[in-house]
């Protein structure tokens, strides 16, 4: 009974961990938006979507 609840315990941490983590990535993306349309204004949405798609997503831990 004990062990089990070490084990719900230690999955609620992880999964606080990566929901953190997935927080902070939300984050620097947009960041990296914002970075991107800022030393490029005349970037569409469109070419910001293939950049991040080809350059920054293939990166992406999920």
């Amino acid at each position: 009974m004990k062990r089990n609840e070490e084990i719900i315990i230690l999955k609620k941490e992880h999964e606080n961990e990566v929901n953190t983590e997935k927080q902070k990535f939300q984050g620097m993306e947009v960041t990296l938006k914002w970075l991107f349309k800022h030393n490029n204004p005349d970037l569409d949405n469109e070419a910001l979507d293939a950049i991040m798609s080809n350059y920054v997503y293939p990166m992406r831990i999920v």
